[in-house]
């Protein structure tokens, strides 16, 4: 493709040698030769940007998911010692953590169950 860019490139730098002044010679090198080769050039190269662009999204996602995966497991601690907050303030350590369920009915697979205690 760029064979043929470089190729149109030196025709119109021939017509616009050609010219009579150097006004008329560098707007038929920009208005024939450049301008409409860099348009062409842009609209052709699209897909391929696409697709860099698409590559360069999925990398960086399987590089994230990659890092947090290997994050987590480089821990080395548990699941519950990490850095992210404990489920709606309840007590996971401690003499609170006993407490918790002091007084409540024992949890039951089916209602009457419960009842039946």
């Amino acid at each position: 493709m760029y064979i043929v860019a470089i190729a149109w490139i030196y025709v119109t730098l021939l017509m616009a040698l050609t010219e009579t002044s150097f006004v008329a010679g560098a707007a038929t090198f920009f208005f024939y030769g450049l301008f409409p080769l860099a348009i062409l050039l842009w609209l052709l190269g699209t897909p391929e940007r696409r697709r860099r662009q698409r590559r360069a999204a999925a990398a960086a996602e399987a590089s994230a998911a990659a890092e947090a995966s290997a994050g987590d497991r480089a821990s080395g601690r548990d699941p519950d010692q990490r850095s992210h907050p404990s489920a709606v303030g309840a007590p996971t350590v401690g003499p609170e953590s006993s407490a918790v369920g002091e007084g409540a009915e024992a949890a039951a697979v089916d209602p009457g169950d419960a009842r039946r205690r």
